[in-house]
């Protein structure tokens, strides 16, 4: 994890570089990753991040689980209500959670986000509201990557996300990014 930040863009940043670097460290160099990392920091994070504090509009830190999957949770069987556990609790913005409920291997559905967007007032760019699950699932999926080098579909599936994000988000982004 990184040190605290006043912008979450920065500290998103940050910690997804370090996750890359991490992936890296365990796997190799990718050749892909030189095209696609400058992207995903110069134009992909500004683009879905920065819109969250800008106009006015700030983040306000969120304690989040931040490994919060089906294998993490469960049912007290004394009591039937819910448990979570194993917790790498820090501050993040409050959607940062539902990037580990994205990818492929989770268990828990859409009708989770469902209701969390029916619920939640507090979503300041609606329309990136999906780029920004997409871009905290990619730092996820980096991170397992590098846990488990010898499954080479994580590392495929990892590259997948980041050439996603960069078709979807990738275009000119003319406005200066803050210095990570």
């Amino acid at each position: 994890m990184t040190e605290w930040e006043d912008s979450w863009e920065v500290f998103f940043a940050k910690n997804l570089k370090m996750a890359f670097k991490l992936e890296e460290d365990a796997r190799g160099h990718e050749p892909e990753f030189d095209e696609l990392v400058p992207v995903i920091f110069n134009r992909v994070i500004p683009r879905l991040l920065r819109p969250l504090e800008s106009n006015g509009r700030t983040v306000k830190p969120s304690l989040v689980h931040a490994d919060l999957w089906f294998a993490n949770s469960g049912v007290d069987v004394t009591t039937g209500k819910s448990l979570v556990f194993d917790a790498c609790c820090f501050y993040a913005h409050n959607e940062y959670k539902f990037g580990q409920w994205r990818p492929v291997c989770n268990r828990f559905g859409d009708e989770y986000i469902a209701e969390y967007r029916k619920a939640a007032d507090d979503i300041p760019t609606q329309e990136d509201f999906e780029g920004r699950l997409d871009l905290y699932k990619l730092r996820f999926n980096t991170h397992v990557s590098a846990l488990f080098p010898d499954n080479h579909s994580l590392r495929e599936q990892m590259l997948g996300d980041m050439r996603d994000l960069v078709k979807r988000y990738g275009g000119d982004f003319s406005e200066q990014r803050p210095e990570i």
